[in-house]
């Protein structure tokens, strides 16, 4: 049942891909679905394990989070973002602290949904998200699937 490996996927090390958030074994699946092996569809196949990854990533998260990572989608000012949080009306993100918001943001920060930014505005310091999803709007189609 197993074939032999070719070159460029041999090339590809687990660790490179865990760092960009690819999964080896569904770019594998994928790869055994196809019955492709050569370069093109190893690359193929390793984008769409990407975005399958990103997707079981927002599926898996809680609602509070995806509303937040949604509102640093819109605002990546962190402090804005959180303005944009506190004066929400939804029951979910009503009364959230700053440090709770906070704790959030660092959470999609080590989930690798984001990263953060140390930005000087005048004599402040302050945060700005860069998001590192493939698609932003895919937090927008999870958004309107759960709510």
């Amino acid at each position: 049942m197993w074939q032999r490996v070719p070159g460029p996927l041999v090339c590809t090390s687990r660790t490179r891909l865990q760092k960009r958030r690819k999964d080896p074994n569904k770019a594998l699946e994928i790869l055994g679905r196809s019955n492709k092996w050569d370069e093109d569809s190893i690359k193929t196949a390793l984008k769409q394990a990407y975005v399958e990854v990103e997707g079981e990533t927002l599926k898996n998260l809680g609602d509070r989070d995806l509303l937040i990572l949604a509102a640093l989608v819109k605002n990546q000012d962190t402090n804005r973002a959180y303005s944009e949080v506190s004066a929400s009306s939804h029951l979910l993100l009503r009364g959230v602290s700053k440090s709770t918001f906070f704790q959030s943001v660092n959470y999609l920060q080590n989930l690798g949904l984001i990263t953060l930014i140390k930005k000087k505005i005048g004599r402040y310091y302050t945060m700005e998200s860069q998001i590192l999803l493939s698609d932003e709007s895919i937090v927008y189609g999870e958004l309107r699937k759960r709510l």
